[in-house]
């Protein structure tokens, strides 16, 4: 399963669902078209179930970007092993960029 969000704007993205019973690796890439210092994300995880009432969501500290900088590391892909029940791209501000996050998870 492969999936593309995209953020333009300060805000919560579209919700990515994952198996969390399938317990799959997960990779992650972001990509940023040019914005001004003003473009900063995070990517956030729950190992909630997400059709709950309230999942919980926190952030990555290994994948946060701030003005130009790109997501840490700046390229490849972040490969996360336990099993989540979701992800999401949260931009607290972009001005001028569009971010975009692709995730792929496997299948054993």
């Amino acid at each position: 399963m492969t999936t593309t969000v995209f953020c333009s704007s300060a805000g919560t993205a579209a919700m990515v669902a994952l198996d969390r019973l399938k317990g799959a690796p997960t990779g992650v890439t972001i990509t940023a078209s040019a914005g001004s210092s003003q473009t900063v994300f995070t990517v956030q995880l729950t190992l909630d179930d997400i059709t709950s009432s309230a999942p919980v969501w926190v952030n990555d500290p290994n994948f946060v970007a701030v003005g130009s900088s790109i997501a840490t590391p700046s390229s490849g892909v972040i490969l996360y092993q336990q099993p989540l029940g979701g992800i999401r791209l949260n931009s607290t501000g972009s001005s001028g960029a569009t971010i975009t996050m692709k995730v792929n998870q496997g299948t054993w």
